[in-house]
């Protein structure tokens, strides 16, 4: 088991409406997770684009309304190299919690209803928990200098 003294600290990014990101934040730091709150797409590209987050929670409803599903296009268009290190959540009311086909179609890895934000801290352990053991395989590939060429910002 790694030193946890030297454990890397889990950051976690938020894109929601006012009324959401209180919520939100309170369950990442129930498990442990730095929060880091954007106010708008853009905002949250050049934090994504700067900074390693290990999870990422995105209101679907407030990221349309603000530029037009900007986030989640932007990291369903990051190759596969850089997306494993980020569990993506989306939020939002037409969602069946934890239904595999929806975050599929979506490109995240969980899709999360409204109504049950109330269990979102366990929601996210789970969903946490099954994309480690899902990319911990690829834990051990590290980028070449010729990956790092080809990431597209």
């Amino acid at each position: 088991m790694p030193n946890e003294a030297f454990a890397v600290p889990k950051i976690g990014l938020v894109l929601a409406r006012p009324d959401l990101r209180l919520t939100i934040s309170r369950s990442l730091r129930e498990l442990n997770v730095d929060c880091r709150i954007s106010e708008d797409s853009y905002e949250a590209i050049d934090l994504v684009r700067s900074t390693a987050f290990q999870m990422i929670v995105i209101d679907e409803g407030y990221e349309m309304s603000v530029a037009g599903d900007g986030l989640c296009s932007y990291v369903a268009s990051l190759p596969m190299a850089y997306r494993r290190h980020s569990m993506i959540a989306l939020i939002g009311s037409s969602f069946q919690t934890l239904n595999a086909m929806q975050a599929f179609s979506r490109s995240v890895h969980v899709v999360i209803n409204e109504s049950d934000l109330s269990h979102l801290p366990a929601i996210l352990l789970k969903a946490q928990t099954q994309f480690e053991l899902t990319y911990k395989v690829f834990d051990s590939i590290s980028l070449t200098e010729d990956h790092r060429k080809q990431r597209k910002f």
